[in-house]
């Protein structure tokens, strides 16, 4: 009976994951469409022969745009759903967006293809194909923006630069709450306590197993 609990536990938290990964991804997406599509339909109309030095300081600040709003959309995501606290400054909101443009390059496509829905030509059956698209890359959106917030934590939970997210990480098997095992409290019996549920949630690597 509590291997099955345990099993239903573990299936439920995997679930509430994919839905968590997939509303930090969309909702990135989103912000990012918001920006793009009123500036794609503005600049067609534009005469680029004639107004190339106009459409380059656009377009050069319209990306530092971008990435400022993807990293703070990052920022806040990351705290609400995962609770991962990173810095609030100009420099982690950009660090963040530029890795994430970086890491998710392959999926740009996507900011590409979708604003085709918005145009006065109207919707046909080839644009359905993005729809599945559009879910398949906001899950994996999501899951580039949680591992990236961790670079940027704030100075109470800093650790080294390139240390890895699972070594600062992990989820708490009761509550499948993520929490800086780093910086929680011990107990007497070498296990990590979670902040959120306060059970003796993680064995500690630094504590040795005992042999007989």
């Amino acid at each position: 009976m509590m291997t099955q609990d345990w099993g239903s536990r573990a299936t439920t938290q995997e679930d509430n994951s994919i839905v968590k990964l997939f509303i930090h991804g969309s909702v990135l997406q989103l912000l990012v469409l918001g920006i793009y599509v009123p500036a794609f339909l503005l600049m067609r109309d534009v005469n680029w022969y004639y107004n190339f030095e106009m459409i380059l300081g656009f377009l050069l600040v319209g990306s530092i745009f971008i990435i400022f709003v993807l990293g703070w959309g990052n920022s806040l995501l990351a705290e609400s759903l995962w609770g991962i606290r990173t810095e609030k400054d100009c420099s982690s909101f950009l660090g963040q967006g530029v890795l994430f443009l970086i890491m998710g390059a392959f999926f740009f496509p996507i900011y590409l293809t979708l604003p085709m829905l918005f145009l006065p030509i109207g919707f046909t059956w080839g644009d359905i194909i993005l729809i599945p698209f559009f879910l398949v890359a906001s899950i994996i959106s999501g899951y580039l923006g949680r591992h990236i917030a961790p670079e940027f934590e704030g100075s109470q939970e800093r650790r080294e630069e390139f240390a890895s997210v699972r070594d600062r990480h992990e989820k708490c098997p009761v509550c499948g709450r993520f929490f800086n095992t780093k910086s929680a409290e011990k107990s007497i019996s070498g296990y990590i306590i979670c902040p959120y549920c306060k059970s003796e949630a993680i064995r500690s690597r630094s504590q040795p197993d005992i042999e007989f």
